[in-house]
């Protein structure tokens, strides 16, 4: 009796073995996809940061060249306004110059005017006396 019920231990024992053994192979096998797809997974992920990673080099030497055409145009317009100042500087100066001879002119012309008034002035007493001698 006691016979009988080791061998049925050991029969049952054996049967759990197997299908623990069968379950660890499942399992081992599961084991075996998961790292294949993880591995499938890193590699995707590396050549996605390696893209990504060329893509922002790309967009750094884009943006460098953005900023190298706006400090060339900073300095073409710097250049630019100096050069309008400088322009209207001197036309500044052509304005004031011809304000002068302009009030020079009409200073002279005033003078003018009054010596010619004065003139005009004496003809006329002359003509007058001359009338009156006639008379």
């Amino acid at each position: 009796a006691l016979k009988a019920q080791i061998d049925a231990f050991s029969t049952a024992n054996a049967e759990e073995m197997d299908s623990l053994i069968s379950a660890a192979t499942v399992k081992d096998e599961e084991i075996a996809s998961l790292k294949a797809q993880l591995d499938a997974s890193s590699n995707t992920n590396a050549e996605e940061m390696t893209s990504l990673k060329s893509a922002a080099t790309e967009k750094d030497k884009e943006i460098t060249a953005l900023k190298a055409q706006i400090d060339a145009f900073s300095t073409a317009n710097a250049e630019e306004m100096d050069s309008l100042i400088s322009a209207a500087t001197v036309k500044d100066e052509e304005i004031a110059s011809l304000k002068a001879q302009l009030d020079a002119s009409s200073n002279t012309n005033a003078e003018e005017m009054t010596s010619l008034k004065s003139a005009a002035t004496e003809k006329d007493k002359e003509i007058t006396a001359l009338k009156a001698q006639i008379d």
